[in-house]
């Protein structure tokens, strides 16, 4: 609502707005869209707990291919390459874990500045776990940061250079952990990073 109306205020009197005022409703209308994403995912965030986790049988497989054409769309002049291992079937919560790779794949095209992007996802079967691996060709990240990138609204980047609420991360560290998994990562500075998170079969 507040979005609307400073938008219906500059359509209204833009005619006797100068640029600067122009250019504060603009901040003003960026920061309340930002404010709703945030909403968003705090409150995906508080539905994540153990007493509504529900399992099933899922196809991973087909939760990669899915998220990888939702990403696809959403950076239409952007080229990704994926690859893709044999992904199992897995005893899982279907919709937080369909959360926890399109989190993971918006990072890897996010914080990627190559014109040619690469995401390579795999699984490894252990006797009783999954070994999930998705790696890319992006930035990397700092060693001086890796302690913080899975708190809450822990940010490396400002959001005018990288968009994004600082909560994705936290996401996919309590869905794991509701899988009674764990989620790792491997990362150097401008030479990519690989995600790991495990999840017991059973």
């Amino acid at each position: 609502m507040v979005a609307s109306y400073v938008q219906l205020i500059e359509k209204k009197y833009g005619n006797v707005i100068d640029d600067d005022g122009r250019e504060y409703m603009n901040f003003a209308v960026q920061g309340v869209n930002r404010l709703k994403i945030l909403l968003d995912c705090l409150l995906i965030y508080s539905r994540l707990n153990s007493d509504n986790t529900e399992y099933e049988t899922a196809d991973t497989g087909k939760i990669v291919l899915r998220n990888q054409e939702k990403i696809s769309r959403g950076y239409p002049e952007t080229l990704i390459k994926f690859e893709n291992g044999i992904m199992p079937e897995l005893t899982c919560n279907k919709d937080q874990v369909n959360e926890l790779f399109f989190q993971l794949y918006s990072n890897c095209v996010k914080f990627n500045s190559n014109n040619h992007k690469i995401i390579k996802t795999d699984c490894i079967d252990k006797t009783n776990e999954y070994i999930f691996k998705i790696s890319d060709n992006g930035i990397g990240i700092p060693i001086e940061y890796q302690d913080k990138v899975f708190g809450i609204f822990q940010r490396l980047h400002t959001a005018e250079e990288y968009p994004g609420t600082g909560i994705g991360l936290t996401l996919c560290k309590r869905i794991v952990e509701l899988h009674s998994g764990e989620i790792w990562f491997e990362s150097n500075n401008n030479e990519g990073t690989t995600f790991y998170f495990k999840i017991p079969k059973k």
